[in-house]
């Protein structure tokens, strides 16, 4: 299986934010990686049934 790399910066040492908002943020962001991650999987899958058929 591939590697898929995505870098990401997340400031998580806000002041403003409570450690509720935080974690929340959190969730969001792995929420994204784990959406970005299957989009590629799905593109992949894609193009290597072209390349099949």
């Amino acid at each position: 299986m591939p590697t898929i790399t995505k870098t990401i910066s997340v400031k998580i040492d806000d002041p403003t934010k409570t450690k509720l908002e935080t974690l929340q943020d959190l969730l969001t962001i792995s929420a994204d990686l784990s959406h970005y991650y299957v989009a590629k999987m799905e593109a992949l899958d894609t193009e290597s049934k072209k390349v099949l058929h």
